[in-house]
């Protein structure tokens, strides 16, 4: 009952207010929705043993989705549709949220493989220096007054080709011994086999041209 009441006063204020007041206070009533929702979810067993699939599929993402979603709320694809804006804008936003999130799994796994603490305490000194190198850069661009579509375009495609090079480096020579055999002999008589030139550059220059589409189109 007490929830109950807390959750209606909720409702009636905190939840009714502009996205800039509410941000600000939700770390004070975040947990009451929340707390809500757990208590009717264990009302009875029956609602204990049923979900649903669609949201428990869209759980996976949420994280994606809720720092994805404050770059696509000014976005308009359709102009004076916004009901039909907002479906496409969902669409792209759930498909970006699902491929960020396999990306990052991804990634996390070759940064971080199992059983390897060394590789992984070496890794993260790595990143750590990584991004004290972007976060110095974003200063001094803050600092000049140059922050721009062009700057943080160039510091985009520029960061992400040396980090698909550096993953490379790292992971080709593990690659390389589990890879399917794709033609014969392809890596057991020559144990110096280096990755194509085609293989190295095709995806740094198709992520730039995506970059410098999408910033065309939005701008």
């Amino acid at each position: 009952g007490t929830l109950l009441v807390l959750a209606l006063t909720w409702a009636a204020g905190p939840l009714r207010k502009t996205a800039t007041v509410y941000n600000v206070c939700h770390p004070y009533f975040g947990i009451i929705p929340t707390l809500l929702l757990v208590n009717l979810r264990n009302v009875s067993c029956s609602l204990r043993e049923h979900h649903i699939e669609m949201l428990s599929w869209l759980g996976k993402y949420s994280l994606e989705i809720f720092i994805l979603h404050h770059h696509a709320s000014n976005i308009v694809l359709i102009s004076g549709y916004p009901r039909c804006n907002f479906l496409a804008i969902s669409m792209i936003l759930i498909f970006t949220a699902r491929l960020l999130h396999n990306t990052t799994s991804v990634i996390r796994h070759m940064l971080l493989p199992a059983n390897e603490e060394e590789k992984c305490c070496k890794n993260t000194v790595v990143c750590s220096g990584g991004i004290m190198i972007l976060y110095a850069a974003a200063c001094i661009l803050t600092w000049t007054e140059t922050v721009s579509l062009g700057t943080i375009s160039t510091i985009t495609m520029i960061v992400g080709i040396l980090l698909y090079q550096v993953l490379t480096e790292m992971t080709w020579s593990d690659y390389r011994g589990t890879a399917p055999k794709l033609k014969k002999n392809q890596f057991e008589d020559d144990e110096e086999a280096e990755e194509g030139s085609t293989t190295k550059v095709s995806p740094p220059l198709l992520a730039t041209l995506s970059i410098c589409l999408l910033g065309y189109a939005l701008y």
